[in-house]
């Protein structure tokens, strides 16, 4: 496993970012709107992120770079959660078990909701956590789940993050590393600087949501101590051959990029579809068909503001996509690069369409992924075995707990109804643009 890995680019946010946070998001989050409302069936669903993927799409490498161990804590157990958490609208009660978790006013008198050996842990200290993985990974305050969603995001901060670091760093000092090495330190401080540099007005921004540099450092610093127990952990049991082939077998779907086209198209907007209006788009039409630039055309005439200041491009989508069904169909039609379609008719108004790029489904072979499927499982090993440190050192909360696990209720409980299906506006990985946090190198 490397350091100098980032959070994913692809987990990012489609609605709009709290007030602290516009600064940052609104340049993407105007375009997105703008496209949606010409082109999505939703009105919300974002046209720029149907773009190629041509890297492995497993948990530990969407972005195609090694993963740190406390990314992979935070990604596979805290994001997961908190993409259920976005799609969930209706929720019963606020955990399992006997208690609602770290808000349900538990705590020491010091505000300690968990003591891991001799370290204790605040509820200050998960709040601005919380606060700084939600930024980090969607651009979103936490005002943007509910209030029972925000206990069980806290809970799975504290539990699967909070706790789990602390305990490699009680392990690491039982082994004889009390504190990390210059080298470390100094490359804590360069990845602090460099998040800092990624986000417009940074300090105004950050600290608009209670998260300082001491928070960010801290969260970095846990990283480091992660990466070191891993480099323990894979030492005594590394990531076999067999298993690397084995997982390839087993999820071919994660290697596979299906078929796609890229498509410019120019938009008159008429939800009336009067006569006048398509009789503008057939004039265009003649003349892009006459040979004139099509990007020039669109930058000129579309009325999807979004993406005729791209020359009309709307990006990479297969088959299954957002548009609507009508702009979709026709664009998959279009059987050569440089085609132009006929007037399509949609709910918007009147489209024309050029087909820019077609790319066939290609899988890469397991040599191409072998680095990535290795990462990965170590870092599954490595969270799994920091989990294990708990019998070791004794870790006590003072919040209410699952009778089950001993730990905060860290999922909701099972709704009467099933979740709705996940869509562009609720997924966050269907993007606008977020700051990444750099990893120390």
């Amino acid at each position: 496993m490397t350091k100098n890995n980032e959070f994913d680019e692809t987990e990012e946010v489609t609605e709009d970012a709290e007030d602290e946070t516009e600064e940052v998001t609104e340049d993407a989050e105007d375009e997105a709107a703008a496209e949606d409302a010409a082109l999505t069936e939703s009105d919300e669903a974002d046209t720029e992120t149907e773009v190629k993927k041509s890297t492995v799409n497993t948990p530990a490498s969407k972005n195609n770079k090694n993963r740190n161990i406390a990314v992979i804590v935070v990604i596979i157990v805290i994001v997961l959660a908190v993409i259920v958490l976005l799609t969930v609208n209706d929720v019963i009660g606020t955990g399992t078990g006997t208690g609602t978790g770290i808000d349900a006013g538990g705590g020491s008198a010091q505000g300690v909701v968990a003591k891991v050996g001799d370290a204790e842990i605040t509820q200050d200290m998960v709040d601005r956590e919380t606060t700084f993985v939600m930024f980090s990974n969607y651009g979103k305050t936490l005002d943007a789940l509910a209030p029972e969603e925000q206990i069980v995001l806290k809970n799975q901060i504290l539990v699967y993050f909070l706790v789990q670091s602390e305990l490699v760093k009680e392990h690491l000092r039982d082994q004889g590393t009390e504190t990390l090495s210059a080298e470390q330190q100094a490359a804590v401080e360069e990845s602090i600087d460099k998040y800092y540099a990624s986000i417009e007005n940074a300090e105004a921004t950050l600290s608009a949501m209670g998260v300082t540099r001491e928070d960010v450092k801290y969260f970095l610093e846990l990283n480091e101590y992660m990466w070191l127990y891993q480099q323990e952990v894979l030492a005594a049991n590394p990531v076999t051959d067999e298993e690397v082939q084995q997982f390839y077998d087993e999820n071919q779907s994660y290697f596979v990029s299906p078929a796609q086209i890229s498509a410019s198209h120019i938009l008159i907007m008429d939800a009336d579809h009067t006569p006048e209006k398509r009789a503008e788009l057939e004039a265009i039409l003649e003349r892009a068909r006459g040979g004139e630039d099509f990007a020039a055309l669109a930058t000129e005439f579309s009325e999807d503001t979004g993406s005729a200041t791209k020359g009309g491009d709307v990006g990479y989508f297969g088959e299954s996509n957002n548009f609507v069904p009508e702009f979709s169909a026709a664009a998959l039609a279009l059987a050569s690069v440089g085609d132009i379609s006929d007037i399509v008719e949609t709910e918007y108004g009147y489209h024309i369409i050029k087909l820019t790029d077609k790319q066939e489904a290609t899988s890469q072979p397991i040599d191409e992924v072998r680095d990535d499927i290795v990462n990965y499982l170590g870092e599954i090993r490595t969270s799994e075995a920091a989990a294990e440190l708990k019998n070791e050192i004794d870790v006590k909360y003072y919040v209410d707990v699952d009778p089950a696990t001993g730990e905060p209720p860290t999922s909701l409980p099972e709704a009467d109804e099933a979740a709705p299906e996940i869509t562009a506006e609720t997924d966050p990985s269907a993007a606008g643009a977020v700051p990444e946090v750099p990893v120390a190198e």
